[in-house]
């Protein structure tokens, strides 16, 4: 009797190990993740990576935007069979039509945020020869001179963001694009400056701007070299 009886308490212990033994498998099972459940959370993490590396793209399409820019091309009677390759305001754009460098930036731009465009147009258009582009613009600046727009339907209440484009010229923003802050009230609205220039930056056109629009928030603008303006992109 002794030997069943030690026999009958030997396997009660077994079974309860056993049973011990299965239970914490169990709880190991349920606190690890399965591999299907590391793979999802790996795949959110990367989803939301990409989510805020566009949220700055997504933040400006979702505003009613307008691209304004101003250059040579669209305010220069050139002749009709005037060479791209021996100006610097003119590339070939890639629909193969000829376009001005700052309107060639503009357009990328419309590309990645939609938006509207607009030309900035002066009265008095400028001169062919770029000599007498840069006289002008010299005796417009020391003279504060505010060239005259042409008129447009433009409404400018229902854009939230604005970029603002242009040439460099002697440094800073040529005079036009100083009539055209000056003529519309943007007052609490948020202006993206984008510039081209001739290899030596944006100059002191953004700090000008700022001064011109001390109640826009202005951001960091953009600058591309108009002899790399193929790879603007």
């Amino acid at each position: 009797m002794k030997k069943i009886g030690s026999l009958i308490l030997f396997l009660v212990l077994a079974f309860s190990l056993s049973a011990c033994a299965e239970n914490s498998n169990k709880e190991t099972s349920q606190k690890l993740p399965s591999d299907s459940s590391t793979e999802s959370m790996v795949t959110m993490e990367e989803e939301s990576a990409e989510t805020e590396e566009h949220d700055e793209t997504e933040e400006i399409s979702g505003n009613h935007v307008l691209i304004a820019y101003f250059g040579r091309w669209g305010n220069t009677e050139f002749p009709d069979d005037v060479d791209a390759s021996t100006s610097a305001s003119i590339v070939i754009g890639r629909d193969g039509n000829l376009q001005g460098t700052t309107e060639y930036v503009a357009d990328l731009i419309r590309e990645y945020v939609g938006g509207d465009m607009h030309l900035i147009q002066t009265v008095e258009p400028y001169s062919e020869d770029y000599d007498k582009v840069v006289e002008k613009n010299r005796q417009e600046q020391e003279e504060g001179v505010v060239p005259e727009l042409q008129s447009t339907d433009l409404d400018i209440e229902q854009y939230d963001t604005i970029f603002i484009g242009y040439p460099i010229w002697a440094t800073t923003i040529p005079r036009p694009i100083v009539s055209f802050l000056s003529q519309y009230n943007l007052m609490d609205k948020t202006i993206i400056p984008f510039c081209t220039h001739a290899g030596y930056g944006s100059g002191g056109s953004y700090a000008d701007i700022q001064e011109l629009c001390p109640n826009s928030e202005v951001l960091t603008g953009l600058a591309v070299e108009a002899e790399k303006i193929s790879s603007a992109e």
